[in-house]
């Protein structure tokens, strides 16, 4: 429909398809297979990085194991990754490389996830 007289076009609608943002959409690339990591590979390694088999809390700057690994949490105030998990470990720390990431920061929450055998529970940081 051709605008009429007086009235002008909608911001953002036209172009390729008629919805918003359509003539700015850049080129996306295509994923080439053969870069991506092998995830049996990927688990086997965090296996081996993981060998004792415990996880502590309180140790900064150390990743959790994947959730196919075995392990035990040993709580020392922070969260276990039974409990929490973060969609991102490191978080970019300006804009630009924010928006070329691309991934939301996001938490996965089991409030009330049983503790593994083994595991002593979590403790409940309420009074006393």
């Amino acid at each position: 429909m051709p605008p009429q007289p007086g009235m002008g076009g909608q911001p953002g609608y036209g172009g390729a398809g008629g919805y918003p943002g359509a003539m700015n959409q850049p080129q996306r690339k295509a994923l080439d297979p053969d870069s991506m990591p092998n995830p049996i590979q990927v688990m086997a390694d965090d296996k081996a990085a993981h060998n004792t088999g415990k996880f502590v809390t309180n140790e900064k700057g150390k990743v959790p194991p994947l959730v196919t690994t075995h392990f035990l949490t040993r709580d020392q105030g922070n969260s276990g990754p039974r409990l929490m998990r973060s969609t991102m470990y490191s978080v970019p720390d300006n804009p630009d490389m924010k928006k070329q990431t691309g991934v939301p920061l996001g938490l996965v929450i089991v409030p009330l996830a049983e503790p593994a055998p083994g595991e002593l529970p979590s403790s409940s940081g309420g009074p006393g």
